[in-house]
């Protein structure tokens, strides 16, 4: 027995085969099937309110949706197939937005069918053939025809298999019966139960209830007309025998009769003339007393309902009814989202598998090499939150599940909707080298990244560089990296041998065992202090530069022995700096007492703190912190840590004066 070959078959019903082409059978109802059904998904997408509604809106949201193409592996060939593929969509003799209006067809009646026609891509010309904005001799597509489902005569398959190999239409004006092959066609379809070329419209559980909807309003109508009117009696004369038939003359009567009772119509020209008005003319207006005991209006809004609901798209109702509340709308419209990306999924599903990989391949060895194909993307149906978005990235990058890198802000930069970055490395440093700019950017946060974990004693020196040579670093940018930060922790123990000579000299001892935060040991505790506590730098200045200032605000010492500023100038300070809002949109609440200290020690004002909030030259992702996430903002020598989450400015370091 041949494994490889199919034995049963898939029980598709169907009849018919060879030159007049396949008739599907399998929906049950006759008026919806083949063109009775094309010809009925039509009445109710055009003329019914709710449910034209509802494909308006599903069509404007995809069709407002971005499809990308991205490279099916990282070479330059790969890249440069992407670019193409993307180049063909936008050099269409139609549109890419007119295309997509065509194949979203494919919901209301199930299934589209659509020609490849290509082209020769010669630059610009009369001739349709060759006519492109590009002018590289490759060939593209020319346009994308949809062949309309209700010019359907049959689907050939091949011989006795389940194999399709083409559409069979009947168009007008000639009604010739032509042959599209599926190698030549791109097929969308809802559905593929039992493989079913037509699949299944997306109204078909709501034709139901269009259909009895349809004939209350008909009914509706009807009854309306017959309350304003009333319902017609006509009297004879009781001599008059108008039901024999016998006599000629009464068959003619009744008939009049009938015809007038049968035409009562409230409209412009109603009014009826009779004879008998007493003592001569008689004008007289006739009232209806006719009511109904049915509510139209709640069975017509239930089927309307109804009819949303089988397409997820029982939202539109939201409001109508003066109920539903805001929460309630967003969960509808988040699970109706999610349907309609199921949707763009199949369209670029059909590309993936049928379009792309053909115009790949007709252009022969010219893309020989690719990884493999390039693959169509959508974007999001629905705009992303923003905020949410942004602090969802806050708390990731502050916990280390995220580290800040090109990919990361291409990413952020695409779903807010901003322009590429300009990239320059001259905005960067790192450890004063000038050799920071032979470094890709994208590399310098993961080199910072392991420089800190390497200075705070969470890695070894050999892990450290195995992860710098996954980057992509030779052995000699390695080599120096990692002598920088030996170096830099050797200064750093000298620089906790100073400061605890410093705290000593303030009368605070060091415990046993205590551990130099690892901020500290990058932005050092300053040497340069008199036994007073006041900074002093190296050529006998003080304050935040060379030269001498006078500091205005008061001092006083903490529980430790350490200078800190007095309850006065707390105030004014945090008066000064909660109205501060940071560069990157964090608003200051409150100033947390190690800033008050290393205000007072480091004789900072508080517009020098502001100034580095407001105007920072480069922010770092602070340290973990069960408070939540922080960012230090750099600028000059100053260094602010904020908590991003809760606003509260938690400390000020400072570089050690060399």
């Amino acid at each position: 027995m041949n494994k490889t070959t199919e034995t049963g078959r898939i029980g598709q019903n169907r009849y018919g085969n060879g030159g007049g082409g396949s008739i599907f059978f399998e929906e049950f109802l006759p008026e919806l099937r083949g063109i009775k059904g094309v010809q009925a998904y039509n009445e109710m997408a055009d003329n019914d309110s709710t449910v034209g509604a509802i494909l308006f809106a599903i069509e404007m949201l995809m069709r407002q949706c971005e499809f990308h193409i991205q490279p099916g592996g990282n070479k330059e060939k790969d890249i440069e197939a992407a670019e193409f593929i993307e180049s063909c969509m936008n050099d269409m003799e139609r549109s890419w937005a007119d295309t997509l209006s065509e194949i979203l067809s494919f919901l209301t009646y199930g299934w589209s069918y659509h020609e490849i026609v290509y082209k020769r891509r010669n630059g610009k010309g009369t001739s349709p053939m060759t006519n492109s904005k590009y002018n590289d001799g490759l060939i593209g597509w020319r346009k994308l025809p949809i062949r309309s489902q209700d010019t359907l005569c049959g689907w050939e398959y091949k011989g006795e298999t389940d194999e399709l190999i083409g559409m069979m239409q009947t168009p007008p004006p000639n009604y010739e019966r032509i042959t599209i092959p599926i190698e030549k066609a791109l097929h969308f379809r809802t559905r593929s139960r039992k493989d079913n070329p037509e699949g299944r419209s997306i109204l078909r559980t709501a034709y139901r209830d269009w259909y009895f909807k349809k004939r209350l309003q008909e009914i509706e109508a009807y009854g309306i007309e017959r309350d304003l009117a009333g319902f017609p009696v006509l009297y004879t004369p009781a001599e008059m025998d108008i039901w024999n038939q016998e006599d000629p003359e009464m068959r003619q009567t009744l008939a009049r009769a009938e015809m007038i009772v049968s035409s009562i119509r409230r409209d412009a020209r109603e009014g009826l003339v009779i004879p008998g008005g007493e003592n001569g003319w008689k004008l007289e207006l006739l009232a209806s007393g006719s009511r109904r005991q049915f509510d139209t209006n709640a069975i017509l809004e239930r089927y309307d309902k109804r009819i949303a609901t089988s397409v997820l798209a029982d939202f539109v109702m939201l409001g109508q009814q003066q109920v539903g509340s805001f929460a309630l709308a967003d969960s509808k419209t988040k699970i109706f989202s999610l349907a309609i990306g199921t949707y763009l999924d199949v369209i670029c599903g059909v590309f993936n598998g049928q379009a792309i990989p053909r115009l790949i391949d007709v252009n022969g060895n010219y893309f020989q090499g690719i990884t493999d194909y390039p693959k169509m993307v959508h974007g999001d149906i629905e705009d992303r939150d923003l905020a949410a978005f942004a602090t969802y990235i806050k708390d990731m990058v502050g916990i280390g599940v995220l580290t800040p890198d090109e990919e990361l802000e291409k990413e952020i930069r695409r779903v807010a909707g901003l322009p590429e970055k300009i990239v320059n490395s001259d905005d960067y440093g790192l450890l004063g080298t000038s050799n920071t700019d032979e470094v890709e950017s994208g590399s310098i946060y993961k080199i910072t990244s392991v420089l800190e974990k390497y200075r705070g004693g969470k890695i070894t020196r050999d892990t450290a560089a195995n992860l710098f040579a996954g980057i992509g670093l030779d052995a000699e940018k390695i080599d120096f990296y990692l002598k920088e930060a030996d170096s830099a922790m050797d200064a750093d123990v000298k620089d906790e041998v100073a400061a605890k000579e410093a705290k000593k000299s303030l009368g605070r001892t060091t415990k046993a065992g205590e551990k130099v935060s690892f901020w500290r040991r990058i932005w050092k505790f300053n040497p340069y202090h008199d036994r007073a506590g006041r900074f002093a730098s190296a050529d006998g200045g003080s304050g935040t530069g060379a030269a001498s200032k006078e500091f205005p605000y008061g001092k006083t010492y903490n529980k430790d022995g350490e200078l800190t500023l007095d309850k006065k100038s707390r105030e004014k300070y945090t008066e000064i700096l909660t109205q501060i809002t940071t560069s990157d949109g964090v608003r200051i609440n409150t100033v947390g007492d190690h800033t008050f200290d290393r205000a007072a020690q480091r004789e900072i004002l508080p517009e020098e703190i502001a100034d580095c909030l407001v105007d920072t030259s480069v922010t770092f992702p602070g340290k973990e912190d069960p408070r939540g996430p922080s960012t230090a903002y750099q600028k000059g020598d100053i260094r602010v840590l904020v908590n991003i989450k809760t606003g509260k400015m938690m400390t000020i370091m400072w570089r050690t004066d060399k």
